[in-house]
Parts: C-alpha cells; structure tokens; sequence
C-alpha cells in the first residue's frame, strides 16, 4: 500500500488551475501504478482542500471534489480490479505479469499489452496504438492504454510501430518494437 499519494490541481497564489495536467498525472499514478507494480494493492490519496490549504498557509489544492473531471478519473482508475477493493486476508492475488518489451520480443499471437506512452512535451496522449506494417493491431483511448492485440505469426519481419496520438488526433510520437519468436 501506498499512503498520501497526491496530484495538486490549482495553485492559490496565482489562482491558476491545471486539471488536465492533473488528470494526466492521475493516470500516470493510478492506472500504471499497479500494472508496473502488481503488489502494490492499495493508494491513499491526500485529499487537501482549497479550505485546509488556506487554513494551513499552504498554496496548492490536492482535492479531486472540486472539479468533477480529475474526481471523476480518480474515481474510474482506483476501480481498477488490479487494486484491492476490500481488505480481506484471504482475498486472492491478481493473476498478472509484466515484462518490458525492451526485455523480451512480443510474441507471436492472441495478448494483452499496455503501454506506456508519453508525447515529447510530456504531456500524456489521446490515444495509443499499435500497427504491425499498415495494419492496426489495436488501440486504445485510456490510460494504461491497454488492448488485445494478436502479433501476426511471421512478425518478427516487420517491427512493430507504436504510435502516440495528440489531443487534435495526430500522431505526435512514434517507436518500432521487436516482435515475433516464440512464447515464453
């Protein structure tokens, strides 16, 4: 478990907000989280209102209840059946493995793969998508951007593009990864 985990949203000072910043730093921490860190089961989030900041001398505002957009994402990542939804010793594990593709190729057939993407100004994509040659293997429009995909049979031919897209739907970023070979 993680406790006091937090993304600030708006900064009293300069009475600036920044909430699609902090939806995307959101996901960042809730949807990869427990993908890149299966044991971790649980979050608590640091939830400091515009009212305890002021009230504390303090200039950033952490809490999601107020804007309904970065409340609302919060509230859709930490249902992810990959944290625990109750405390029960006897709860079973998430059944989950994660390997880097930088470790190993992606093999050939029917799987799950989530992504993990950024746009070169840091900022987090619309979409990510995968292509094997001209063909979509699969895409997806949320963070951990997971999809099923199938690597055809004979891939390892041909890379595998991954291509980020940019609020506007364009493609911002794209890498080539290995593919093919055999399960393992």
């Amino acid at each position: 478990m993680i406790s006091e985990g937090a993304v600030a949203h708006s900064v009293i000072s300069s009475g600036r907000s920044y909430y699609e910043w902090a939806e995307d730093q959101l996901g960042y921490m809730y949807a990869y989280l427990p993908v890149m860190f299966p044991e971790v089961k649980a979050v608590t989030y640091f939830n400091f209102s515009r009212a305890q900041a002021g009230r504390s001398n303090m200039d950033f505002v952490y809490d999601l209840g107020e804007n309904p957009y970065t409340d609302g994402g919060y509230r859709r990542l930490a249902a992810s059946p990959r944290f625990l939804g109750r405390v029960d010793p006897a709860a079973d594990p998430v059944d989950f493995t994660y390997r880097l593709h930088e470790d190993a190729s992606l093999p050939e057939g029917r799987q799950s793969v989530s992504v993990y993407a950024r746009l070169p100004d840091g900022s987090a994509p619309f979409a990510v998508a995968l292509y094997h040659g001209g063909q979509r293997l699969g895409i997806s429009f949320e963070m951990p951007w997971e999809m099923e995909i199938t690597v055809p049979a004979g891939a390892a031919a041909e890379p595998l593009r991954l291509v980020a897209y940019d609020k506007k739907g364009q493609p911002a970023a794209s890498r080539r990864l290995v593919a093919g070979g055999q399960d393992s």
